[in-house]
């Protein structure tokens, strides 16, 4: 993210799991109205990834996410509300989980 800017709504929504299989709780912050990519598309959204550590949550490493991003299916556009809700769902088994940021249009 560029950086808090008015009506970005960081923390709109959140969710928490191990996203990087490390063992220690993230917290994943969406910011829907965030204008996001190289151009700043205006309210594309975007979802913050903050990390775990021994200390607790860090901003160390963090991840910046939405829809241009490499791995991220479609594509930004003025509006899409990237980040507007989040889940984080365990997988059947206990040692996989899946993590799907849901996209509202």
């Amino acid at each position: 993210m560029d950086g808090s800017e008015a009506n970005d709504c960081f923390g709109y929504s959140l969710t928490a799991g191990d996203f990087n299989g490390d063992g220690r709780d993230d917290l994943a912050v969406g910011a829907p109205h965030e204008d996001t990519g190289a151009s700043e598309i205006a309210g594309a959204g975007a979802v913050n990834i903050l990390y775990g550590s021994a200390a607790g949550l860090t901003a160390t490493g963090n991840q910046e996410w939405y829809q241009d991003s490499p791995g991220i299916g479609g594509t930004a556009e003025a509006g899409d509300l990237f980040g507007y809700t989040l889940a984080a769902l365990p997988h059947t088994t206990i040692t996989q989980k899946i993590y799907l940021p849901l996209i509202i249009r």
